[in-house]
């Protein structure tokens, strides 16, 4: 949608002016009077900010384009996720040979780190959003929780840069590490579900509600693929293929339908996993559009009017 074709939601007069009282959103100045187009003449910011809310053509440009260059960041984090989990492998044990585990660690670290870049820019604060925030809100739960999971990925690298790791520590030393970067490995997963929280709140400040209807869908069925392929694992793996029982004396009738019940998972992944990177690029393209557009009608773009002028509140 047009940014500039969307009806303000104050009256206008037959000029297209501001035709009520309406206080400006940074200074309270009284924009009556003036064009939806135009910037405060006192503090010199957009007067579709506050006539029009927190759409994102009518934001800090720079914060809108933070929110781009994010979603540009987590399309190279996931499109590299998805070429090292089908290449990567043949293309690690032909290159390092010997060292194939910790080539394919710091591969996988350098995915997360891009993708933490992204988690980073596209959770940024809005500055210049005014309202009452509580302490904690799904912007900052996703940011801690992206930070908790690429901290776990540091000492993952750092211990498997460790010769002879894990059989050059003490057992119960890899045990009391491995309980907390479990801990921090399962926030990590968590993050990307609370990044689709927060960037359906975007694309409602778009505003898209098609992406972000979108949003919602893919994000539901990412979760319900996982949870499902997780659950499947562990049925398969309890009924099917029960302690002890060697692989000779399991029946085909129960080895096919744990194979189609694992290949069903992976495709339904497959199939949300490609939407999702469909979104991020239409996430950029929204930002980016949006980004161009505040940009014509910040007020940082330009200084605020100084010259002498009535304001609508009678005072010279």
């Amino acid at each position: 949608m047009d940014p500039a074709a969307r009806s303000p939601t104050v009256p206008l007069d037959s000029a297209g002016r501001v035709a009520q009282d309406v206080p400006c959103r940074s200074c309270k100045y009284n924009l009556r009077g003036l064009s939806p187009d135009g910037r405060c003449p006192e503090c010199g910011t957009a007067v579709g900010w506050s006539i029009h809310g927190d759409l994102l053509c009518y934001s800090d440009p720079v914060w809108v384009r933070h929110l781009a260059a994010g979603s540009l960041w987590m399309i190279i984090s996931v499109l590299g996720g998805i070429v090292v989990t089908v290449f990567g492998r043949a293309v690690t044990g032909a290159i390092f040979q010997d060292r194939v585990e910790l080539a394919q660690t710091f591969i996988g670290f350098s995915a997360f780190a891009v993708a933490f870049v992204g988690y980073w820019k596209l959770t940024m604060p809005d500055p210049r959003r005014d309202e009452q925030r509580p302490i904690w809100n799904i912007r900052q739960m996703t940011r801690l929780l992206a930070t908790v999971g690429f901290l776990s990925s540091v000492v993952v690298l750092i211990l498997n840069l460790i010769p002879g790791f894990p059989g050059a520590l003490p057992t119960a030393l890899v045990r009391t590490v491995a309980i907390p970067i479990g801990l921090f490995g399962l926030a990590g997963l968590v993050a990307p579900f609370l990044l689709f929280i927060h960037m359906r709140r975007l694309a409602l400040r778009i505003p898209n509600d098609s992406l972000a209807r979108q949003t919602r869908i893919v994000m539901w069925g990412l979760i319900i693929s996982f949870a499902t392929m997780m659950v499947g694992l562990l049925v398969t793996a309890l009924i099917f293929f029960p302690p002890g029982t060697p692989n000779s004396e399991l029946p085909m009738r129960m080895v096919l339908p744990a194979i189609f019940f694992g290949c069903a998972m992976v495709l339904g992944l497959l199939v949300f996993g490609i939407w999702c990177i469909v979104l991020l690029f239409r996430y950029r393209s929204e930002f980016r559009q949006a980004a161009r557009f505040a940009k014509e009608t910040w007020a940082a773009a330009a200084p605020p009017d100084t010259t002498e002028r009535p304001n609508q509140n009678g005072r010279p």
